[in-house]
């Protein structure tokens, strides 16, 4: 458990030191596929394996063109609305992993794309254990791109984008329409390898502090996130497909949790 709650300019500070290292992976995660997968990518690595597994991400986001993903995102959501109300929080946990899979020229399995990398972000973004469903997805999705220089790379972009984009999409739908201020945005945690001082705040070696990101969205240092551009641009797709399509917001509609992110959030045509 984390109890120190760092932000703003302490928050950078620590996510640019390297003695603040991403957390371990937790001894109750077990082995298997999904584990090896948590420890290959550049997210949760040190600085001796941050550097090369990071340029494989970005090598291959540099083959991605974000017009492209933004129009198909555009697509994929106007394939959605139709005379009837459209489930904005749905579209979000599907738009973006159909998306890529759609730019990463696999759109006949996006489905099952999507499926896999939800086993995986179940097991290694939010805590549930391990288990075979995860470890064969894992290595569904690893043997889809065996042609590549480093499979791990465009896993890592899948899984990255499966929770963080699924829930941007709709806040930022939600702030469009809204006018309710920038999307809501999370935490993330650190580790202090050695005694460290940052503002105020004396953190002990091996202690964790949670790192509140309402200020730099996509994070900052090293690890600063590498697919803002990717993001935004499923977003902005999403989003330009309900403005031209003319759906509106009705507040009645729209249920949200503690952070602001919609847990309902259904739209209808304007007439």
């Amino acid at each position: 458990m984390t109890n120190k709650v760092l932000t703003d300019d302490d928050a950078v500070t620590a996510l640019s030191l390297p003695e603040m290292v991403p957390p371990p992976r937790p001894d109750n995660f077990g082995a298997g596929a999904t584990a090896d997968l948590r420890d290959a990518m550049a997210r949760f690595s040190n600085a001796a394996d941050h550097g090369p597994r990071r340029a494989a991400i970005l090598a291959t986001l540099a083959t991605i063109d974000v017009d492209v993903v933004e129009q198909t995102a555009a697509e994929l959501m106007t394939e959605r609305l139709g005379e009837d109300d459209v489930d904005i929080v749905a579209a979000g946990w599907e738009i973006p992993s159909f998306t890529l899979a759609i730019v990463f020229g696999l759109a006949d399995h996006k489905q099952q794309i999507r499926d896999d990398t939800e086993a995986i972000a179940r097991v290694i973004g939010r805590g549930e254990a391990s288990n075979p469903n995860a470890d064969a997805a894992t290595t569904r999705l690893l043997e889809r791109f065996g042609d590549h220089p480093d499979p791990v790379a465009p896993v890592s972009i899948l899984y990255q984008n499966f929770d963080a984009t699924g829930a941007l999409l709709p806040t930022t739908v939600l702030a469009a329409f809204a006018a309710t201020g920038p999307p809501a945005t999370g935490t993330t945690v650190r580790v202090a390898e050695r005694l460290t001082t940052i503002g105020d705040h004396s953190i002990d070696t091996d202690e964790a502090v949670t790192i509140d990101l309402e200020h730099i969205r996509w994070g900052a240092g090293p690890h600063q996130c590498p697919g803002e551009a990717l993001a935004a641009a499923i977003v902005n797709g999403a989003l330009r497909s309900l403005i031209e399509n003319r759906y509106t917001f009705r507040a009645s509609r729209v249920e949200v949790d503690d952070r602001h992110v919609p847990t309902r959030f259904e739209m209808e045509r304007f007439r």
